[in-house]
């Protein structure tokens, strides 16, 4: 429910940004499920984050790798954006940016 709630926030202009809406919603589910898990239980859910971004970049090093943003000319080659690269780096990115800045300089940026 969470990543169909934020992708949705993140509205493309063309596919393009695909990565961006991916990334973000996936990212955001786990800032979630980090604020919502009971630890105790279940662990942090950044363990989940780091096996699909580790995931992303055993993709990444492969000679059919592809840049996180796509040049998507059709509908047709923006369908290949949908992999792990797409959904793990991107969101990994994110990551970094989220921790650099901080929780309310980023949550500020999303509102505005």
């Amino acid at each position: 429910m969470i990543h169909q709630w934020f992708g949705n926030l993140v509205t493309m202009v063309w596919w393009d940004d695909l990565w961006l809406n991916e990334a973000f919603a996936t990212f955001i589910a786990f800032v979630a499920q980090d604020r919502w898990t009971w630890r105790e239980h279940f662990g942090t859910p950044w363990l989940g984050f780091n096996t699909r971004k580790n995931f992303a970049y055993g993709a990444d090093k492969l000679t059919s790798t592809h840049a996180v943003a796509s040049n998507s000319k059709t509908t047709e080659e923006a369908e290949d954006s949908f992999d792990s690269i797409t959904y793990g780096k991107g969101s990994s990115m994110l990551k970094q940016l989220f921790f650099n800045i901080g929780n309310d300089t980023f949550r500020d940026a999303i509102r505005l």
